[in-house]
């Protein structure tokens, strides 16, 4: 039986991942990338250049493209000379400035290496000159110089299924200052049982139980089936939206994190074991609720 039911998960798993290959194939190979773009409802907040990067930015957000640009790229260089202050700097000024003639732009030292080090990573380099408006002859948009590589449908689909299972780790948290990262099991006073906990992970609870229907949760083991692209939930996780609960929000009594263990419960809608990583610390009516610098404060909320 144990045998037979091993199967039956692989085959389904297997047919799924069949389904999704030809969906991706179809999708990515007969369907003009135009129509990714014509629900996005903040393009028309755009113009010029910065048009242009807009619709990158979603290509590249829907897998069609990877790609940067030139101010990214040098204020990422300069940083890491000069700290913070960077942006006062003659030498970054200077190297800001470059874009503005389109006659001597390709001659700068930076523009130069820029060029060169995308260029040897396969990306085609696109040079945006100034759009000036006609009558006042101001400026519109800035120049910009983009460094962009197309994805085939074959390396996206790669992507994809390099990604389609995800298990939290303590390094999920991108922040070299963050140092206290563990997994382990720890009594969790909140359903009175032991609850795997994290740090460094993007849910601090991995695995906890509780008097809500199936009684065994988990956040540790994710399978990804991308972002939503329509309707209210749009740009949300696919998984998340299935497993969000419906109806009106339920408010109960309940301990905060920061009371514990103290009895004093306070009405709210949160389901604090579904709490994930923020990289912005607690602070202010926040602090009240999660203790002053606690990252772990973005949770759902109990639906009827």
């Amino acid at each position: 039986m144990k045998r037979y039911l091993a199967k039956r998960i692989l085959f389904s798993v297997f047919s799924l991942l069949v389904v999704l290959a030809t969906v991706m194939l179809l999708i990515y190979s007969l369907i003009d990338r135009s129509a990714v773009i014509a629900t996005d409802s903040t393009l028309n907040k755009y113009s010029g250049n910065e048009y242009t990067l807009r619709v990158y930015s979603i290509y590249q957000d829907y897998g069609y493209l990877e790609y940067t640009h030139y101010g990214t790229w040098i204020g990422s260089k300069y940083r890491k000379i000069y700290g913070e202050e960077y942006t006062d700097k003659e030498d970054y000024i200077a190297a800001k400035n470059a874009l503005r003639n389109v006659d001597t732009y390709a001659t700068f030292p930076d523009v130069i290496e820029f060029t060169n080090e995308f260029k040897a990573k396969g990306y085609e380099v696109e040079y945006l000159p100034r759009v000036i408006q006609e009558y006042t002859k101001k400026q519109v948009s800035p120049a910009y110089l983009v460094a962009k590589k197309e994805k085939s449908v074959f390396e996206r689909l790669g992507n994809y299924l390099a990604n389609f299972f995800k298990i939290e780790t303590i390094w999920d948290v991108q922040d070299p200052d963050f140092t206290d990262r563990y997994i382990r099991w720890e009594w969790d006073s909140r359903s009175n049982m032991p609850a795997l906990v994290g740090s460094g992970t993007t849910h601090k609870y991995l695995i906890y139980f509780d008097d809500q229907f199936p009684y065994v949760h988990q956040n540790i083991f994710h399978i990804n089936l991308g972002v939503s692209n329509t309707g209210t939930n749009k740009g949300n996780d696919v998984m998340a939206i299935l497993k969000m609960g419906t109806g009106e929000v339920n408010v109960i009594e309940q301990e905060y994190p920061i009371d514990i263990g103290t009895g004093v419960t306070h009405a709210s809608s949160l389901d604090f074991h579904t709490v994930r990583y923020s990289s912005v610390p607690a602070t202010g009516y926040d602090a009240t609720i999660y203790g002053e610098g606690e990252h772990y404060t973005v949770a759902s909320q109990y639906k009827s």
